[in-house]
């Protein structure tokens, strides 16, 4: 895999990516530096604390791997949500929820915002505030991890119009009407790109907000790829209230089913830890 590059916009961010033979696992925890703080084990902290702990077995406990609460009294509550992609194993939901919840205590330690998507056996994401954030579209503090090296075997034209098919089409897949309940919100697809490669692709919304703020999101970062990213065989589009990710190779066993195989050299044995 090539070098990273980042944008980040009004957050404090701190990335962690776990390179193996067969998959890359991300989580960042957004510290919103533009929220209120607060002093560590306060009542706020101590609320905050509790409602993300309870996450790791709330969440699985749901079909929908969702669930929005709320812990403490008045100006103390504390606001969080949690949620895996649909069908995920429970206990690798627990353990993703778990991951993502323990980092934004560790990292956010005086933040009374903060937002976390994770990947590991599966992919899950959870958010905390001092406020009511359920049902907002929050459209910052946006972070983009890119390829910086395009390195594919078809020109440019055709790899970005094979990956503005993708998109368009997991996009459509997350915010259709006609998706179950349990699957809107999510999409995720390949596309042929030559005669042996794909791109993968995979948006989510947080679910506490509308099909249509939903699609706003990810049109949004659809854009931004077009006027930053052409090109980039692998990225990450991070907002509070939506994700998406494309890639070259499959990620976070989404695509088991409908995987091509892959023409490259396998990596070497053993895994390398980058902090971003």
């Amino acid at each position: 895999m090539g070098k990273w590059e980042m944008a980040v916009n009004l957050s404090v961010v701190f990335w962690f990516v776990l390179i193996s033979s067969c998959a890359v696992s991300v989580s960042a925890q957004q510290c919103f530096n533009f929220s209120d703080s607060f002093t560590p084990n306060h009542a706020y902290d101590v609320n905050r604390r509790a409602l993300l702990s309870s996450l790791p077995s709330n969440v699985p406990a749901n079909n929908d791997f969702y669930t929005a609460d709320q812990m403490g009294q008045d100006q103390n509550r504390a606001y969080g949500l949690g949620m895996c992609i649909p069908g995920s194993d429970r206990q690798n939901c627990s353990n993703c929820i778990y991951f993502a919840s323990d980092g934004l205590i560790d990292r956010c330690s005086n933040q009374t915002e903060g937002v976390a998507w994770a990947g590991i056996d599966t992919f899950c994401m959870v958010r905390y505030s001092n406020r009511s954030f359920f049902g907002s579209l929050d459209m910052v503090p946006v972070i983009q991890s890119l390829e910086a090296e395009p390195v594919i075997q078809v020109t440019l034209t055709d790899f970005d119009n094979a990956w503005e098919a993708l998109m368009r089409r997991v996009i459509a897949e997350a915010t259709s009407s006609s998706s179950g309940s349990n699957t809107m919100y999510y999409g995720a697809d390949r596309q042929q790109l030559g005669t042996s490669r794909s791109i993968y692709g995979f948006v989510q919304c947080s679910k506490d907000i509308s099909p249509s703020n939903c699609e706003q999101c990810l049109r949004k970062n659809l854009d931004d790829y077009r006027s930053c990213c052409s090109g980039r065989q692998r990225g990450i589009t991070e907002r509070p209230s939506c994700f998406m990710r494309w890639d070259l190779d499959p990620f976070f066993g989404l695509f088991e089913d409908n995987a091509a195989p892959d023409p490259t050299p396998p990596p070497e044995k053993g895994k390398k830890l980058l902090f971003l």
